[in-house]
């Protein structure tokens, strides 16, 4: 009964850490929610398997196997460490969601059966939105929408648990037969397949930061691991991952809060994972897992400089340019560095593993979006910490930022070094084998594509102000293309726009309508309809 009792721990410490009488409390639940790792690593190394049987219904398995033990391994440090934060900022009852969600994300990933996986996928999309719903003063529709979607994506993936039981009468945990468009559907939701990623920058950007900072590690990341376990090796997924990778750089371009831009470079970030889950091969999924952990990590550190920066100064946009105190320079210098691909950082590590695994031409996209990634980040940098009048002092509401706030961006930029520097580290738990990847060439390619993107900040940054953003004169042939891509960038955030601002019923019925006439299709193709 181990494995059921690691699902349950982070529930438990999250709990004793809201009674406890005790100062800091936060401490309480990051060293309770860290002791998971001592009976998850027992229990890897000895095999265990664990089952729990409910009477006529069914008997829900659990076990570690590779694919399992570096995501519940990422999801229990990173959930660690983001208890010191937000212990600071949300209340009683959005902890406690939290830590449900934090323990929903360990049972999809060591759930070995249909089942279990899509109750445990459920509870993370009620227990994520009730971290929304408690909020104070937060738009209820924001809420309503994102539960709504992954609702949705929920009864996708449902329709294809059916279609694949109807097919082998078997719930076993194995790589699709059949229904492979919903899983797909359902899987691409929660992970951010464009156009399913409208539910990210509509969720992560208007929600209260620190709640953003709470959510931003399970439900992309749940989706990734369970993509991982059907889908590794299928190739479409390569080109689906490139245009979330290029969509995603295009977009934080064209934004001007910092949120926005976070949440479109998040969905390029996950794009990395995805081409790594279509690759496949032990490289492929070594870069996959490697990269959704470290993707945890600097994306975390962040989006707690944002919360920080909107809870202190009161803005978050890169217009109001208020000065920060230079240790949050040196945060946000260190997580935008990082998510570039600057060697020995843990970007670079996994980006140059998804590297090796893929082909020369995916290898050579993987290097042009290397330079979008950091022309977007130089501007977030530049425009959002560096470029401030020298007049401007810095507000005397940082120095109220917590200890425990400032140990856990520690903790994570600490992460962000060691692996970096020592990527072997990952390498007990990733599911395959592998020696290091660095090499002088490596390392000169990721520099010189972090540079040219530099440069070409240099050069464009006058049209990438944020005030000027997207006012692009004509004439020219590049210009043309520029106003093109403008205006389909538009187009996308105007659906996205409209998507979000739906009511329950126009929101709900055209899906299920879209899915009910997908499993008509899918099953008369089957002869089964």
């Amino acid at each position: 009964m181990l494995i059921p009792l690691i699902i349950a721990f982070p529930l438990f410490a999250i709990l004793g850490m809201t009674r406890s009488k005790v100062a800091p409390k936060s401490l309480h639940g990051f060293f309770g929610i860290l002791l998971t790792l001592v009976p998850m690593v027992y229990v890897f190394i000895n095999g265990s398997v664990a089952t729990l049987t409910i009477p006529s219904v069914y008997t829900l398995y659990w076990y570690f196997h590779s694919y399992s033990f570096v995501g519940a391994v990422s999801f229990v440090v990173v959930g660690s460490i983001l208890t010191l934060f937000i212990t600071q900022f949300l209340n009683r009852s959005q902890l406690i969601a939290f830590a449900i969600a934090l323990s929903s994300a360990l049972g999809i990933t060591l759930s070995q059966n249909y089942f279990g996986l899509f109750v445990f996928w459920e509870l993370l999309t009620i227990s994520t939105s009730l971290i929304i719903f408690f909020e104070k003063d937060t738009d209820l529709s924001i809420g309503r929408n994102f539960l709504l979607t992954h609702l949705a994506g929920g009864l996708a993936l449902l329709f294809g648990i059916m279609l694949q039981f109807h097919a082998t009468q078997s719930l076993a945990l194995v790589p699709p037969s059949s229904g492979q468009i919903f899983f797909l559907i359902g899987i691409g939701m929660k992970v951010g397949f464009v156009p399913l990623h409208f539910w990210i920058p509509a969720t992560y950007s208007t929600i209260h930061p620190a709640s953003t900072v709470a959510l931003s590690i399970f439900t992309t990341k749940a989706g990734i691991v369970v993509l991982m376990k059907l889908f590794s090796g299928y190739e479409p997924l390569i080109y689906m991952g490139l245009l979330m990778i290029f969509f995603g750089i295009y977009s934080s371009l064209c934004k001007q809060n910092f949120r926005e831009i976070l949440s479109y470079q998040h969905v390029s970030q996950l794009g990395f994972m995805v081409v790594a889950i279509g690759t496949g091969g032990a490289l492929g999924v070594n870069g996959g897992f490697m990269h959704m952990t470290n993707h945890m990590i600097y994306k975390s550190l962040l989006f707690m400089i944002t919360a920080l920066i909107f809870i202190y100064s009161g803005s978050e946009s890169l217009k109001t340019q208020h000065k920060k105190p230079l240790w949050l320079l040196g945060f946000a210098l260190l997580g935008s560095l990082a998510i570039m691909g600057l060697p020995p950082l843990n970007g670079f590590a996994s980006k140059t593993l998804i590297k090796y695994a893929s082909s020369d031409v995916i290898q050579i996209l993987l290097s042009i979006s290397a330079v979008g990634t950091a022309l977007s980040f130089a501007r977030f940098f530049y425009y959002g910490f560096w470029h401030t009048s020298p007049c401007q002092r810095v507000s005397d509401r940082f120095a109220q930022v917590g200890t425990e706030v400032k140990l856990a961006m520690g903790l994570l930029s600490g992460l962000i070094l060691l692996i970096g520097v020592a990527p072997g580290i990952l390498s007990s738990i990733t599911p395959y084998r592998y020696e290091s990847m660095y090499s002088l060439a490596g390392a000169i390619q990721a520099l010189g594509a972090i540079a040219v993107g530099g440069l070409l900040f240099v050069v464009l940054r006058t049209n990438l102000q944020p005030v000027l953003v997207r006012q692009v004169s004509n004439g020219t042939f590049s210009n043309t293309l520029l106003v093109l891509a403008n205006n389909l960038v538009d187009s996308v955030v105007r659906w996205e726009k409209h998507i979000t601002q739906l009511n329950n019923a126009q929101f709900i019925l055209p899906v299920l309508t879209l899915l009910f006439l997908l499993l008509m299709v899918t099953s008369a193709l089957q002869g089964k309809f």
